[in-house]
Formats: C-alpha cells, sequence, structure tokens
C-alpha cells in the first residue's frame, strides 16, 4: 500500500528508491534487540539466560511466571543441578557442526524439506506475480497495486485464525487451491471486463498471502530447535529464487497474454496436492 502511495506520489524512479530504502532502514536497528528463544538457549546449554528470558516473557504480560527451565527439560536430565551450575563449571562438550544436510537426516525429513522449500518457492512466485501483474490488469495501475498490498491486512487476520482452529495444513491447502483457481478463472474473463478480472487477481492474492504468511510459522513448527534456523534460513533461500522467478513469469504476457496466470495455477494446483499428502 505504502509502495504504490509512494510511487504515484514521486515518479522519479531513484528518488522513489530512497525514499522506500529511508522509511525502512531504522528497522535494521531493532534486530540488535530481538533476545534468543528459551528453547535454543537450552539446546546450547544456557539454562540460566533461558530462564532469565522466560521470566522477562511473563513480567512483560503481567502474568506470575511459574514456567521453570527445569520442567522443559527431558526427564533423563537433571534439570535443577544444570540450572544451578555455572556455565564456566559444565565440563566442555563438543558442539556439533550442524549443515543444510541435517534437514535430509531422513525420508520423512526428505519429503518434508522439499515439501516447505516448494511452498517457499511458488508462494513467493504467486505473491510477486500477483503483485507485479497487478498493473497489466487495466485501469489504474497505482490502485490496482494499492488493492493488491490491502487484501493482505484481512488474509493475514483470517490465517491466523484459521490456522488455530482448523490447523497448519488445512488453512495452506485451501488458500494455495483458491489461488490456483482464481489464476484460471482470469483467463475466461472478457477482456472488456476489467473489474471482474481485478477482483478475482485481488482474490488470488488474497488466498496466496494466506499460505505466503502461514509457510514462516509452519517451518518453525516442523523442526527440532537445533536445525530450525536452518530450515527457515533454507526456506527463505527458496523464497528469494521464487521472487527473482517471477518478474521474467510476468513477461510472458509477451507470449500469451494468460500464460502467466496458465503457469502459477498449474504450479498452485500441484503444489496443492502435494501438501494434502
Amino acid at each position: 500500500m505504502v509502495v504504490a502511495w509512494t510511487g504515484y506520489l514521486v515518479r522519479v524512479w531513484w528518488i522513489y528508491q530512497i525514499i522506500l530504502s529511508i522509511c525502512t532502514s531504522p528497522f535494521l536497528l531493532f534486530c540488535w534487540k530481538f533476545p534468543e528463544t528459551p528453547f535454543y538457549l537450552m539446546a546450547k546449554g544456557r539454562y540460566k539466560e533461558s530462564q532469565t528470558l522466560l521470566d522477562a516473557i511473563a513480567h512483560f504480560n503481567r502474568l506470575e511466571c511459574r514456567l521453570k527451565v527445569e520442567d522443559l527439560l527431558e526427564k533423563s536430565e537433571n534439570g535443577k543441578a544444570l540450572l544451578e551450575r555455572e556455565e564456566d563449571e559444565r565440563p566442555a562438550q563438543p558442539e556439533k557442526k550442524l549443515s543444510i544436510l541435517d534437514l535430509f537426516g531422513s525420508w520423512r525429513m526428505v519429503g518434508r524439506t522439499c515439501t516447505v522449500w516448494a511452498i517457499w518457492f511458488i508462494g513467493s512466485l504467486g505473491y510477486y506475480v500477483f503483485s507485479l501483474g497487478s498493473v497489466n490488469l487495466g485501469g489504474n495501475q497505482y490502485v490496482n497495486l494499492f488493492l493488491a498490498g490491502a487484501v493482505e491486512l484481512p488474509s493475514y487476520l483470517i490465517g491466523c485464525f484459521a490456522m488455530d482452529r482448523i490447523g497448519r495444513k488445512k488453512t495452506c491447502a485451501p488458500a494455495l487451491l483458491l489461488a490456483g483457481v482464481a489464476c484460471m478463472l482470469i483467463i475466461v474473463v472478457p477482456a472488456e471486463i476489467q473489474s471482474l478480472a481485478v477482483v478475482l487477481s485481488m482474490i488470488g492474492k488474497f488466498a496466496v498471502a494466506i499460505a505466503f504468511g502461514l509457510i514462516y510459522l509452519y517451518t518453525c513448527e516442523l523442526y527440532p530447535t537445533v536445525i530450525r534456523s536452518l530450515a527457515v534460513g533454507s526456506g527463505s533461500m527458496m523464497c528469494r529464487v521464487g521472487s527473482v522467478v517471477a518478474p521474467f513469469c510476468v513477461y510472458l504476457v509477451d507470449v500469451w497474454v494468460y500464460l502467466p496466470q496458465v503457469h502459477t495455477a498449474f504450479s498452485f494446483h500441484l503444489q496443492t496436492l502435494y501438501t494434502k499428502s
């Protein structure tokens, strides 16, 4: 929404780019204020820091912290002894070096990783195809781009509600299916009915935004703590690949006006079947 509004007011591309960069640069300063998660600290043996963080979370939410680190440790471990022992007194244990190959440790992990990577890639591809292609739907391109951003607000709210009520997979798969159906319906819309094409495009953007926003949380929950950052990082890498391919997919309109929608719809339907399985 801000991108469309800024583009409407500033028509010089390099001034436009400077304005957007200045608006987003302050957020880099907040990265250093983010704490580690309690489970990550526990996995690294930093039990006192984990307990301090749990107390801070409870204090921030105005709750009494009744959760103790020793309650979260495995039963085979002596939780209280580990918590009371200082870090420099703990025997040094060689830390296992993890790599991206640990995401493929078993056949089940292979299928899970391939599915997650595909959702990251296709979600990013569809997200940017709908966003970039909205300016080619006819009418005011700035209004179309603004609407493409506005539909994300209800999509994230509905996505958060649905994934808690009906589950992650039952939210992600129908969202991908709806996005694919919207792509296919755009093909049969007569050229003179531009408003209907815009509405279908916004429905597709709404659906893919649900899946695209959900996959961040879904990836974190599918993997153990020690390789969670690898899973999210590698998934984000596939997401960037999708965002790089998306502009070239939009240019397929020079071959056939509906080829981007056909390509994206096929990807959505294929990923829906894979996600359900």
